[in-house]
Order: structure tokens, then sequence, then C-alpha cells
């Protein structure tokens, strides 16, 4: 498997520490793999959860600030859990170890998704709707969201 790691950089942050502290880690996770720290079928199914319950949160939020393109975002989060789900699910019908460019491959999703999606509604909270963080609070709505 591959030797190098991938840090965490601010870059990557989409400015919502819960959010931001998911991200570093599933980064976490998948550099564990890349890095053969942990191998089988357990850590591919935490690894799978973990990014499953990420996106839930991530919907909630993106729901709860109305995000106008959120039906893109549960389809991009749709896809990319389908996509990993049923290549592990492959894999373990098969009784096939894990090949050595898929732990470099789900890494790459992770950190496209973040730094190409996901920072499509920073941008909407942070810049176009810098009041999205008032209107929660206003409205009542779950607040550790934004702040951890």
């Amino acid at each position: 498997m591959k030797s190098n790691i991938i840090e965490w950089d601010n870059r990557y942050a989409v400015g919502i520490e819960k959010i931001d502290a998911q991200h570093r880690e599933l980064l976490k996770m998948a550099n564990d793999l890349c890095l053969g720290r942990r191998e089988g079928g357990a850590f591919i199914h935490n690894v799978v959860s973990f990014l499953r319950y990420h996106f839930l949160t991530e919907e909630e939020l993106l729901e709860n600030i109305k995000y106008p393109d959120i039906k893109a975002h549960k389809r991009q989060h749709h896809n990319f859990i389908m996509e990993i789900s049923d290549r592990f699910d492959q894999l373990a019908a098969a009784r096939q170890p894990i090949p050595q460019n898929l732990p470099g491959h789900l890494r790459s999703r992770i950190i496209a998704h973040i730094s190409l999606i996901d920072k499509k509604y920073a941008t909407y909270i942070n810049i176009i709707d810098h009041s999205a963080e008032r209107r929660i609070r206003e409205q009542g709505l779950p607040t550790e969201l934004f702040l951890g």
C-alpha cells in the first residue's frame, strides 16, 4: 500500500468545526488504510459507517440553512456511498484482499469531495449567506453544527 499520507490542511476546512472535525477523522481513517495500519472488513465497515454518519450530519445542516443545491449534494453523497459500499461488498463476497490502489482511491475521493463539493456549501454559508448562523440561532435550530 502507499506509504505516503495526506496531512490535514486548512484549505480543506469548510469553516464549521463539527464538519471539519469529521473531515479530519475521515482523512485519518483513509490514511490508516493507505499505510496498512488498519485492514480487514471490520475497519472498512467502520469507515463506511462513519462516512454515512458524516453525510447525514452535513445534510441536516444543509436542510437547516435551506441550501439551494441540497438535492445535488445529497445525490453526490448517495453515489459516493454506493460506489464505496459496492466495491467493498464485492471484495468481501469474493473473499479478496483489498487491492493496493483502493485505499488511495478512497482517500482521493474524500479529498475531492471536500475540496470540490463541500466547498460549495461553505461558500454559500460563509460568503453568500453570511447570516445563516444568525438565522439558525434565531430559529432555535441546532447550533452545535456550527459551534462543534
